[in-house]
């Protein structure tokens, strides 16, 4: 499972348009260590698309 998947199932969920990750972005989230495993990293990526308003996830 990776955090673009992640991501597109949320917008799915949300009913709204297609949230990528810039490559930056997916670096950092690839190289951390994510003590609390997927839920966690799911924990994350929810709350940055809610505050975050263009398409593109920026670091």
């Amino acid at each position: 499972m990776t955090a673009q998947w992640m991501l597109k199932q949320m917008a799915v969920e949300a009913n709204i348009l297609e949230v990528k990750l810039d490559k930056e972005a997916e670096t950092v989230l690839k190289n951390h260590e994510w003590p609390g495993n997927v839920r966690e990293l799911s924990n994350v990526l929810e709350r940055t698309m809610s505050a975050h308003e263009s398409s593109t996830i920026h670091l």
